[in-house]
């Protein structure tokens, strides 16, 4: 039996891959551009000459080709033991009712079976946040709305009990948290990949791009979390006659 499946590589796309019966037991099979994705291979030409190389190719030789292509397994990135925790006195420091939205965050992402799912969940939980400190003043105090974020989502995270990271999307909130253990461990994994996966990642999440700009005002966070320049490109013929027409 072939069943064809959604599944979550490890840079934050969704792919088609198929979970086949076998003897031994049920095993997962993916396309060479799936496979290409799954071990990291972002520049679409790269993928395309990978999957011209493979095809027809047994599964060692295919190996070879994606660590020729630039391909790779995920590394895991250790989350050292904060030396304190937030929870308990960030609880206590808030209203009861957002003590109450605090408790239902953190048993909502809690209960999510993965990280998309969770992450899914963490951006709702920002941007109500982010919608809750532009009620209360009319603008945004940037500061303590970064707070609030990066304090949320740090009680959230410590509910979670993870030792590792091994994911974009995780990294990606790990790198925002208030312990800075957590957050060099998630920037570690990201920076790799902060001018390609991740680029694309937060471009098509501007909550994210928001919130991380915010916990920045708060407390420091590097710019490539959320801001990426694009190359510069030489100006066309055209161009460059009309300014010369211009000067």
């Amino acid at each position: 039996m072939v069943e064809k499946i959604r599944y979550a590589t490890p840079y934050g796309l969704m792919v088609d891959v198929y979970r086949v019966d076998t003897p031994a037991g049920p095993v997962l099979r993916a396309g060479l551009e799936e496979t290409a994705k799954l071990y990291g291979i972002h520049d679409r030409l790269v993928r395309r000459r990978f999957v011209a190389e493979a095809t027809g190719k047994t599964e060692a030789e295919v190996g070879e080709l994606i660590l020729k292509h630039g391909g790779h397994e995920t590394q895991a990135v250790a989350l050292p033991a904060p030396g304190s925790v937030v929870f308990p006195a960030y609880e206590r420091s808030l209203s009861k009712p957002a003590r109450e939205a605090l408790g239902l965050w953190i048993a909502h992402v809690c209960a999510a079976p993965s990280w998309p799912e969770r992450a899914a969940g963490l951006l709702n939980v920002f941007d109500a946040i982010m919608k809750a400190g532009v009620k209360a003043g009319g603008r945004k105090d940037e500061v303590a709305v970064g707070a609030d974020i990066a304090r949320t989502l740090t009680c959230i995270l410590e509910h979670l009990g993870e030792q590792k990271v091994d994911r974009l999307d995780a990294a990606a909130f790990y790198a925002l948290a208030e312990h800075a253990e957590w957050a060099g461990a998630g920037r570690q994994w990201l920076a790799p990949i902060r001018g390609t996966w991740l680029r694309d990642w937060v471009a098509a999440r501007p909550v994210y791009r928001q919130a991380a700009q915010l916990v920045s005002r708060h407390r420091h966070a590097p710019s490539w979390l959320w801001h990426h320049h694009q190359q510069w490109a030489a100006p066309s013929r055209r161009q460059s006659r009309g300014r010369r027409g211009r000067s």
